[in-house]
């Protein structure tokens, strides 16, 4: 699961493993996703040869910032899996927010209970600090 340096990690992802993702004990990217671990490990031992970062590498190896704002998070579950779109093949993402809690709102009438907030993301302070800085 994605996550901001302040989340609690989750999946059983080692202390040794979780160092791959800092440089000088701090993290290689505003938003980082251990999950890229496991997903290398399925795919080593399967005949998918698709590369978990692939995209997120070569962006970066072209001096090209990458930030990812939002989550598919329910009342019940964290579900941050969309930052697959860019992160690295360290999984990590220049720039970004997942675990803010304004980014999404309580809405009744959408599906999951919860919809993002519109005003706190595109429009409001999240986007605004982060847009100078990514390309």
């Amino acid at each position: 699961m994605p996550a901001s340096p302040d989340d609690t990690l989750e999946g059983g992802i080692t202390a040794e493993e979780f160092r791959s993702f800092t440089v000088g004990g701090k993290t290689a990217g505003e938003v980082v996703a251990p999950s890229v671990i496991s997903l290398r490990r399925r795919n080593e031992t399967s005949g998918y040869r698709a590369m978990p970062g692939a995209l997120g590498k070569l962006l970066s190896a072209n001096n090209v910032k990458r930030t990812f704002i939002g989550n598919c998070d329910t009342l019940s579950e964290k579900h941050r899996e969309d930052v697959a779109a860019c992160f690295d093949d360290s999984g990590c993402v220049d720039f970004g927010a997942v675990s803010d809690p304004n980014l999404l709102i309580k809405d009744p009438a959408s599906p999951c209970g919860l919809k993002t907030n519109i005003d706190r993301l595109g429009g409001g302070k999240i986007f605004r600090r982060k847009r100078p800085r990514c390309d």
